[in-house]
Order: structure tokens, then sequence, then C-alpha cells
């Protein structure tokens, strides 16, 4: 009998989880079962991959896999962005932007490791961030001189992994492209609601937010543009009840110590109302952030104090610090993060993995990995599996719903 690699078994492991989650009565549940699964991030190198690690149960890291994206990454001097890898809906495909070739790339993740399906051009210059709902595909693009900054949206097949463009998608921001990406970014982070209707932009360097409600036929309105409640609006998040919490590096020339993070109410037309304004957290250059998914927690990352400063997370969206801000120290230059199974991950610029794993009260306990990518390394993102004593449960359930997801893909629905 022939053996299934480890890899994939664990491709299976989420493939099943996915078709699980189209909508149909699962045949089971499994409670209070450890997972592992994969994080990846990219190398942003000029020849651009995808760093693909295998994630144990205790949170440990193993680098598996390593694949070009067929385009031009921008360098280790490189702007600052949330988002530079996305994953689609039913989990099978990776979307990463080429910072250096102004283009996205789509890989696939199949039993053997990923494969690259395709680029294409992300619809401007200096794509920073990519954001997904259903089979709609957003990218911001930051600029340079003389290239406004955009936003530019794409119809995703979930069965091909075709990027096309979205006729008349691309819309102007405000602000001005940057003299030159090591000053940016402009703009650094374009996002989804958990609706799906709605988009937001954050502009670091107008301290503008802006809103897009997406129309039925995946164009974006004109933007609502709005003050951002704290200065240099940096990532944004929400919660599992849609609040927006938006990281504000708030610091002029020489200041240290004035990061902050606020929180916003968002009504059906994309109108923020501030919650908590600039609960600040002692530290420096919070441009990342990420939400447990309860909603409990929220994380940012400090990336000039080289901290995570935790904040609990109200049921009406008011914030609190943790402690007094430190909740972990993390190598120098902590950048993008992303959250599994109990554990926060970080990529650091100078290349390491940090891990951590979350406490009930918010606290953070690292895991001491010894995980490592190429400097410069940018985005990051996880996806759990469950682990082998219930992934043949769960193929059983995959097979029984085969027709379903096939209709679903012949029909052309997002996977949910």
């Amino acid at each position: 009998m022939q053996q299934i690699s480890r890899q994939s078994v664990r491709w299976l492991e989420g493939t099943a989880l996915a078709v699980m989650l189209l909508g149909a009565a699962p045949i089971a549940q499994a409670t209070d079962v450890d997972t592992s699964g994969f994080v990846y991030t990219e190398s942003n190198l000029a020849n651009n991959s995808v760093l693909a690690f295998d994630r144990a149960a205790n949170g440990t890291l193993s680098l598996v896999d390593t694949v070009a994206t067929g385009g031009a990454g921008g360098g280790v001097v490189s702007v600052g962005s949330q988002g530079a890898l996305a994953v689609s809906q039913n989990q099978q495909y990776l979307f990463a932007v080429n910072e250096g070739g102004d283009s996205i790339s789509v890989l696939q993740r199949t039993s053997s490791g990923l494969v690259a399906v395709g680029t294409v051009s992300s619809g401007g210059t200096l794509p920073v961030s990519i954001t997904v709902s259903g089979n709609l595909v957003y990218v911001l693009n930051d600029g340079r001189s003389g290239a406004p900054a955009n936003i530019t949206g794409f119809s995703f097949s979930n069965s091909t992994g075709v990027l096309t463009p979205i006729a008349n998608s691309t819309r102007s921001l405000s602000a001005p492209s940057p003299a030159a990406p090591a000053i940016g970014p402009v703009a650094p982070q374009i996002q989804f609601d958990k609706t799906g209707a709605l988009l937001y932009v954050t502009e670091t360097g107008t301290n503008l937010i802006d809103a897009y409600t997406v129309n039925s036929n995946g164009t974006p309105s004109q933007a609502l543009i709005q003050s951002s409640f704290g200065t240099s609006p940096f990532a944004l998040a929400f919660t599992p009840k849609n609040q927006l919490l938006v990281a504000e590096v708030r610091e002029s020339l020489g200041t240290t110590g004035e990061g902050a993070l606020t929180s916003y109410q968002v009504s059906p037309n994309g109108i923020l109302t501030p919650i908590s304004g600039s609960v600040g957290d002692s530290q420096t250059a919070p441009c990342w952030i990420v939400v447990t998914p309860d909603g409990e927690f929220a994380y940012v990352v400090n990336t000039a104090s080289g901290v995570i400063s935790g904040y609990r997370v109200g049921a009406n969206g008011q914030l609190s610090l943790l402690g007094d801000g430190i909740t972990a120290e993390t190598p120098n230059g902590p950048l993008d993060d992303a959250f599994l199974s109990g554990d926060l991950y970080d990529v650091t610029s100078g290349g390491s993995i940090a891990g951590f794993q979350v406490q009930a009260d918010g606290a953070l306990t690292s895991l001491n990995l010894d995980a490592v990518a190429p400097a410069g390394s940018r985005g990051l993102v996880a996806i759990a599996v469950p682990e082998p004593a219930t992934w043949a449960l769960l193929v059983i359930g995959a097979g029984a719903m085969g027709g379903a997801l096939r209709s679903r893909r012949r029909s052309g629905a997002a996977a949910t």
C-alpha cells in the first residue's frame, strides 16, 4: 500500500475542512482537538517566492517548501504594509503581491505542495496589500512618484485560480504618491469588512480612512473619505462583531512612545464612529495588528520598539491596554503577524519568525522558535488543519459532500 506523505495528509486535512465549511451539515463534530497547520510568508526578494512552514501541534515550525511567485519583490528595503499575502476563503489558493514587478501571483495548495498558477498586473504600481471576500480580490497599489496610489479589483475562479480584472474597479486615493518606496507608505492596507459589503483603506500620510461600498457587479463606489481619530493610521482589523480596529503610528520626527489603537463602530454605509479613541501603548511604530478569533484580544506589533502590545476588546468594542503595553518582546523589527490555534506568529525584518502562545488572560508566552526566512520577508498567513486523529473522518465527510462542492464550483459561487 502506497504511503501518503505528511504534507499530503496535511493538504487533505485542509481540503476536507474547507469542504465541511461550505455550509452542509457535518457528519460529526470533534471538540477540544489540538490542531496543526501551515504558516506562509513571502521573501520579497528580487525573485520573489512564498515559503511554507509546517506547524506542529506544539506550535513549532519547519520549512517544507519554497516556491517562486514568478514576479519581483521589493527587496529588503521596501515599503511597510499589512496584507502582502492573503488566502482564498476555501483555503486552497494564496495571493502574493510582487512589489517590484507591479503584479499579483496566485499559488495553489496541493497535496505535493504549493504550485504557481499565474501572475497578473496589479492594475497600478507598487502593490502592497491584498484582501479577499468570496470570489472578489482587491489590491492596494501604493504608487510611486508620478503614479498615484489606487485600488483595483479582480474576480477569482475557485476552480482554476485565475484572476480576472473587474472593469471600472480602479479608484485613485486622495493621497499623493511617495517620492520613493523607502519613505512610504502613503497607504499601507486594504481590507474587506466581515460582511464583504465594504472596503477600507488606511492613508497614513494624510491621516485618512477611505470607505467603499461594494456594488453587486464587484465594483467599488466612490470613496467615502473620513478623518482618522488619531494620526498616521496604519494597519486595520475587524472583530467578529465587525468593529474596526486601527493601529496609529502617531509620531512625528524624533518622537517615540506615542503608538495607539482606536476602535470604531461601522455603519452599513461605511461611516465610522469612534468607540475607544487612541488608546496608547507607550511604544513606537505600532504598524501591524491581529485579532483573536473570539474577538477578546487584539495584538499590536510595535516595529521600532520590538514589542507586541495586547489589548482586551470589550463586547461593545471598548479597548483596554494589557499591563504596561509590553505583552511580549520580539527580535528586532517585528512586522506582519497571524493567529493560529492559540498561537501568535510574527515575521521580523531580519528574517526570523517568532511565536507565542496566547494565555487565557491575554498574556503571551514565547514558543522559542528557530524558524528563519529571508531578511525583508513580508506578509504572514496561517492555516489550521486537524490532527491525524480526526482527518479521516473529515475526508469521509468531504467525499459525501463532493457532489455539492462540484455543483457550487460549476455555478461559480464562492466557497466560504
